[in-house]
């Protein structure tokens, strides 16, 4: 994809968020327990071309007494079939899981640690396996009446990499990564997440993924979703390319 196209992606949910005429409100902030939401999005063509593609998300967070847990996952597939042949090909099967955990060292100044592990894969397009396990420290902001919320995240992460076609290889690397919550109207959510590993040693292991979504509510606990992201690997295996884009029109519900 070219690059002016993610730019104008994120662009447009940005835009949708700033020209909202209502003011910015929010809920308050999540009382002690777990909450959540999943969505999901299926798209099957027929015809000329047989083609399917979906998408599920999901996403689940517990707040009580200094302590943090942040889970995720992230599937998005496509398969198609050839109109010569019949043959059906699965082309994109990106499946992600992560887990982080943070000890609040101060409610005030928003400082705390975190030690957090994920996997991450799309072995059609290249990509067996990415692991990575880390600790690090991080600082959190929030806006008035907690309408927007921010975490940024430094430490070091072991990376293991399966790729194609190559030998399994491991490297200890700098981690860096951002998340933002910004709920920028009573009906609408913006928000980013995105991590970037460094190798500490002299080879060439760069990695990285981001995701931009926005959320507008339907009704009680049912929202639209409209999301697009980026697996982006600095060293890919040859005959691939280095970045993956994907983009989502989704349904689900919140918990």
């Amino acid at each position: 994809m070219p690059k002016s196209r993610s730019v104008s992606f994120l662009s447009l949910l940005f835009l949708a968020c700033a020209t909202d005429p209502e003011h910015s409100t929010s809920d308050p902030a999540p009382e002690p327990g777990w909450h959540g939401s999943m969505d999901f999005g299926w798209t099957v063509l027929s015809g000329n071309n047989n083609a399917s593609t979906s998408a599920l998300n999901a996403e689940a967070r517990h707040d009580e007494d200094h302590r943090r847990w942040l889970l995720a996952a992230r599937f998005s597939g496509a398969r198609q079939t050839d109109p010569t042949t019949q043959d059906a090909s699965t082309t994109s099967r990106l499946v992600q899981f992560s887990t982080e955990h943070h000890r609040i060292l101060n409610e005030k100044s928003g400082f705390f640690v975190y030690g957090k592990a994920s996997l991450l894969g799309d072995e059609p397009n290249g990509l067996q396996q990415r692991r990575d396990l880390g600790v690090g420290i991080g600082r959190s902001w929030s806006g008035l009446d907690n309408t927007w919320e921010l975490h940024v995240e430094g430490g070091p992460s072991a990376l293991w990499t399966n790729r194609v076609a190559e030998a399994p290889s491991g490297a200890a690397t700098a981690r860096a990564a951002i998340r933002l919550d910004w709920h920028c109207s009573e009906a609408m959510e913006l928000g980013l997440r995105s991590e970037y590993f460094y190798a500490l040693d002299d080879s060439e292991t760069r990695s990285g993924n981001a995701e931009a979504l926005f959320r507008w509510d339907l009704h009680e606990n049912w929202y639209l979703q409209l999301s697009g992201g980026v697996v982006w690997d600095g060293s890919p295996t040859i005959g691939f390319e280095r970045a993956d884009f994907r983009q989502a029109l989704t349904i689900g519900t919140s918990f």
